[in-house]
């Protein structure tokens, strides 16, 4: 059977490998230059236990967030070397609440006690199958003081310690590359942009697309969108009457530093609930983005107008000093760290891509909300809306198990 699989981002390449492994004959398409090369190897790398959406009253997007991290490492570890994920893991999240926050301490206070119970429920008390055994309590709150500490008690309230970690996805990116280009049964197509996805009248799929100035077209008997901020327009393609929802696009950067002794000295903090942004130090590299100056763009339809941002040096120099202003205001703890001459910092960024019709700073927004995500199957075409790097070894899976049970309906 020949297998299309359009995107590789995680999901992609995870479906990718899992299906060249089952002995499917894989082609995984991509228009970057290398796989897992934009969105995946460019956010935090949080492995979601839930604890950001506290403004999703119904509970759903934690409890999708839970069963999505205690999947994670034992899926994704089946590509990598051992200990790969070990050595990729950050230090816990600190989670710090600004006076103006959309939500107050207390309404945080006890999503994350339901967040707690969540976790034991999805992992049955095996607190073994995340990135790190989870240590109890689950969540602590810390004391916020004046002067002396981390934070700013002017503008920071509440401050919780937590279980929760990221891995660093330009490691684990690289890592998984270098398992695609080895896989048999595996063939890359880099350099490539899908145009369009049209049903054969005796079965399958036709999938166009672009290489370079050559347009060209093939058939495949299955197809899987794993798009990212171009999923939704293909599917349009294929099935005319797919519900339009809002969507919104926003191609968001934040900042990267490989320099020993920023990492030392970085904190690992995620502010909620509203435009912030986060630090995080995994073993040989530091993260950091601020909202209010890397959401570089935000449309709403059903594709951005533009495939990519190129930002000029002077841009790229002056995201990298708002950046770091921004979260110094808030962390002056943190404020050698936090400083453009404290190590070689750059630019990294790609779209988000997610249903809504209003931004983050909208209490009211779908963007507080991650549940409406997952995957969409007619037939054999199948289409993964990924929704968070947490939840993509998972998607993925699932998209794998659908392909295989429906191939052996029919063996």
């Amino acid at each position: 059977m020949r297998v299309a699989v359009l995107g590789a981002g995680l999901a992609g390449s995870c479906v990718a490998l899992e299906l060249a492994d089952a002995g499917f004959d894989v082609q995984l398409f991509d228009r970057a230059e290398q796989p897992l090369s934009r969105a995946s190897a460019s956010n935090e790398g949080k492995i979601h236990l839930g604890l950001v959406y506290a403004n999703d009253p119904s509970g759903r997007t934690a409890q999708t967030m839970a069963m999505g991290a205690a999947c994670f490492e034992p899926l994704l570890g089946r590509w990598l070397e051992p200990g790969s994920l070990d050595a990729a893991t950050s230090e816990p999240f600190i989670y710090a609440v600004p006076t103006d926050s959309l939500l107050s301490a207390d309404g945080i206070r006890q999503h994350f006690i339901r967040v707690s119970r969540l976790w034991d429920a999805c992992t049955q008390a095996d607190t073994g199958a995340y990135l790190r055994t989870i240590e109890r309590p689950f969540w602590t709150e810390l004391k916020v003081r004046s002067s002396g500490d981390l934070f700013d008690a002017r503008k920071i309230s509440h401050a919780f310690s937590t279980q929760e970690r990221a891995v660093d996805p330009t490691r684990i990116c690289a890592a998984l590359r270098a398992r695609l280009e080895a896989q048999p049964g595996l063939s890359l197509r880099c350099q490539t942009e899908i145009t369009a996805v049209n049903k054969e009248p005796r079965g399958g799929f036709r999938v166009a697309f672009g290489h370079g100035e050559t347009a060209a077209s093939e058939k495949f008997d299955i197809v899987v969108n794993a798009l990212w901020e171009q999923r939704l327009a293909i599917d349009q393609i294929v099935d005319p009457s797919t519900a339009a929802r809002p969507v919104v696009h926003r191609y968001k950067c934040g900042i990267r530093c490989d320099d020993p002794g920023v990492v030392r000295g970085m904190p690992t903090v995620t502010f909620m609930l509203g435009s912030y942004g986060d630090t995080v130090a995994y073993p040989e590299a530091a993260y950091a983005s601020w909202y209010p100056t890397g959401l570089l763009c935000q449309e709403f339809s059903v594709k951005p107008s533009r495939a990519e941002i190129h930002l000029s040096a002077g841009d790229e120099q002056r995201l990298i000093v708002d950046t770091l202003a921004g979260l110094r205001q808030f962390m002056p703890g943190a404020a050698e760290v936090l400083q453009p001459a404290a190590g070689h910092w750059r630019t990294v960024g790609g779209y988000i891509t997610a249903w809504g019709r209003t931004g983050i700073d909208d209490a009211a927004s779908e963007l507080h909300g991650r549940h409406a995500i997952g995957v969409h199957s007619t037939g054999d075409y199948h289409s993964i809306d990924t929704g968070k790097f947490t939840t993509a070894p998972m998607f993925a899976a699932e998209t794998c198990a659908r392909i295989r049970q429906r191939r052996s309906q029919f063996a």
